[in-house]
């Protein structure tokens, strides 16, 4: 859970203005007032503290509506109170460095304005870049949350944390291990069209499906892939890899390339990859070692 240092603005009816540290009051400008930023900061309080999941039934109204985001990070989606403890459970898995959070009374609710220093997965340590996000809160006059509006540039975490490319990258690691064609439906729909290119001397490098799926990864088993790197993005299909070897040699003789630089396009439908598109301007270097 992350540490947070709050400040909690509010004002009373008479116009006074009081807050908690020295940041500068934000007018109220309806109700409910500063029992809405109070009752924000208390839940926040709770969730850095870790009892929010044992506690949140007192803050959030069963017809709660969240919106985290547009769905492209498990975890920075669409959620509803029935899947507030899910949510929870995701968040679990980073680290949020250094926030900072202020609270503000707004129209008919609140604000929680927040920062971090960066977004850290715990299972691999990958961190995404510093972000400024404000969250609005509304609240009903029983003062329980009713919606949920998360606003910063989600495509910094999509760019670290992105779920089409981490399943991308993890299917090529499965490759790197051997285990391709074990896993094959893990990764890839039952509709896979690979286009790896038309050459007619260089295996691997033309089309295939899931049906010749094991033909395409017997015909890679004739290189070794000397220092390979591979780079993963986002894209609004799916995922883009852009990969490099400093060399692409035939096991058979040993005769290799040199430096290359390849970039794979990953279409995805339902968390699994349905096309593979390989561009690799360099495809006669590898026609020539056979």
């Amino acid at each position: 859970m992350p540490t947070i240092t709050t400040t909690v603005t509010s004002a009373c009816a008479s116009g006074a203005v009081t807050t908690q540290t020295t940041t500068e009051a934000t007018p109220d400008t309806g109700a409910p007032t500063n029992s809405a930023s109070e009752t924000v900061a208390a839940m926040i309080g709770e969730w850095g503290a870790g009892t929010l999941p044992q506690s949140y039934p007192k803050y959030w109204s069963p017809s709660v509506t969240i919106h985290a985001g547009p769905g492209k990070v498990t975890g920075w989606g669409s959620y509803t109170f029935d899947t507030f403890a899910g949510w929870l459970d995701i968040l679990t898995r980073y680290n949020f460095n250094d926030m900072t959070s202020a609270f503000y009374p707004r129209q008919g609710g609140a604000v929680w304005e927040w920062s971090v220093s960066s977004l850290e997965r715990k299972s691999d340590g990958k961190k995404c870049k510093g972000f400024h996000a404000v969250n609005l809160f509304d609240l009903d006059a029983n003062n329980m949350i009713t919606d949920l509006k998360l606003i910063f540039d989600f495509s910094i975490v999509e760019e670290a944390f992105s779920d089409s490319a981490g399943h991308c990258e993890a299917m090529v690691g499965a490759w790197a291990q051997g285990k391709l064609f074990e896993t094959r439906k893990t990764w890839f729909a039952e509709s896979l069209e690979v286009d790896a290119g038309s050459s007619t001397k260089a295996p691997g490098f033309k089309q295939y499906t899931m049906a010749t799926f094991e033909n395409w990864t017997s015909d890679l088993e004739v290189y070794d892939f000397h220092d390979m790197s591979w780079t993963f993005f986002p894209s609004p299909t799916g995922a883009v890899g852009v990969w490099t070897v400093s060399s692409l040699s035939r096991k058979e003789t040993g005769k290799g390339t040199g430096p290359m630089k390849g970039v794979n396009h990953f279409t995805m439908e339902d968390g699994k990859i349905t096309k593979v598109e390989i561009l690799n301007s360099k495809i006669g270097e590898v026609e020539a070692l056979f």
